[in-house]
């Protein structure tokens, strides 16, 4: 009996890991472009990405600037590190306030969905800040 019990938790644990595995590695192996952020669109003609490693870090850009930050999945919860490393270009005064914007967006972050179109969606206290598409 006690061996039956032990097998069937043990494939619980290895069947709850194998999802949050899967949780994060939804997130990695490509460039999502971000087509809107905090249901205000994205300036019009700009490059809008985030791109996630398989080594908690992920880079992009708002726009004008390019940011780095390190993160933490676990199945759908997403923690994004709010010391966030950034380029300094100057650019249109657009550009550089989507590059605040986003940031702003990205640290506040606390989980993610791939929702039945494909999008990412980034939540923050159960709002979508952000949405991507590959």
């Amino acid at each position: 009996m006690r061996i039956k019990i032990a097998a069937a938790l043990t494939a619980l644990a290895l069947g709850l890991m194998a999802c949050t595995a899967m949780g994060g590695a939804e997130l990695e192996g490509g460039i999502w472009q971000i087509e809107d952020i905090n249901g205000a669109g994205i300036v019009d003609a700009s490059r809008v990405e985030i791109a996630f490693d398989g080594d908690g870090r992920l880079s992009g850009t708002g726009g004008c600037n390019r940011f780095f930050a390190g993160y933490e999945s676990d199945g759908t919860s997403l923690t994004i590190a709010t010391e966030m490393g950034m380029t300094m270009m100057a650019c249109p005064e657009a550009l550089m306030r989507q590059d605040r914007t986003l940031s702003e967006a990205l640290g506040s972050v606390d989980s993610y969905e791939i929702d039945e179109t494909g999008a990412l969606r980034l939540i923050s206290a159960g709002e979508t800040v952000v949405l991507a598409r590959r």
